[in-house]
């Protein structure tokens, strides 16, 4: 945590209005924050790949309260000051084999009730590449709202509840219609067990219930898989 940006920039941010002052004029990558009261969502546009993220925000008055975020990434962790309001968040894989490839991407969805979503700032930014270098430049977009109703980049969230019994709820998102859209669940073996959806598909949200009634407790893999994207989720079944 340094206080300003890579490149020693010192942060430029609004407490209200619709964003902040971008940082630097030809950013090595950008980031466009949406923060409203269902939460905080994180998107990239990045020229390199990126394998971790560092994330802060102050004026926070609302606790995440065992908030799980989503990130294709590989696993978010996130720690929060109740005394200071600070929301410290990880985003990265422990394994270091998943990273986010260049172009414009959902980088993280941290859902959580934010009571002061104007009140909320972002106070400290690193982005660390392929490469385990930190970004020198990035541009930085606050946008206090809704993120687009058409989803901007492809994602699948992490399904709730989790852990579950006996049914849970899959989401994810196209930015433009598909010829062929399949969302897969495997056991551990790797064999498929379950297919809930394998058809074109119009740009937009979707939502799908999975009904493990009949499966044996134990971890799961969702899968969504088109021609230009493929994301996988661990889902755990208690019963």
């Amino acid at each position: 945590m340094t206080g300003v940006f890579p490149d020693g920039t010192p942060l430029k941010v609004t407490r209200r209005g619709q964003q902040t002052a971008k940082v630097g004029n030809d950013g090595d990558a950008k980031v466009t924050i949406y923060i409203n009261k269902k939460g905080i969502k994180l998107y990239l546009d990045s020229k390199i790949g990126i394998r971790g993220a560092q994330v802060e925000f102050a004026n926070v008055d609302s606790d995440p309260k065992n908030m799980t975020i989503n990130t294709d990434l590989g696993q978010g962790y996130y720690f929060y000051l109740d005394a200071d309001k600070i929301l410290r968040t990880l985003l990265y894989d422990p394994l270091g084999k998943k990273f986010i490839a260049p172009g414009e991407h959902l980088m993280a969805d941290l859902p959580f009730d934010l009571v002061n979503p104007e009140d909320v700032t972002l106070d400290k930014l690193i982005l660390v590449d392929v490469e385990r270098e930190k970004l020198p430049r990035i541009q930085v977009e606050t946008i206090y709202g809704e993120a687009p109703t058409v989803p901007a980049y492809y994602n699948l969230s992490q399904n709730y509840p989790n852990p579950f019994n006996p049914s849970t709820t899959i989401e994810f998102s196209l930015p433009e219609d598909v010829g062929n859209v399949s969302l897969s669940i495997y056991n551990v073996l790797g064999q498929k067990v379950a297919e809930l959806v394998n058809t074109a598909l119009q740009a937009g949200n979707y939502s799908y219930q999975w009904n493990a009634g009949n499966f044996a407790s134990g971890m799961y893999i969702c899968e969504l898989r088109t021609d230009k994207y493929v994301s996988v989720k661990k889902m755990l079944l208690l019963k």
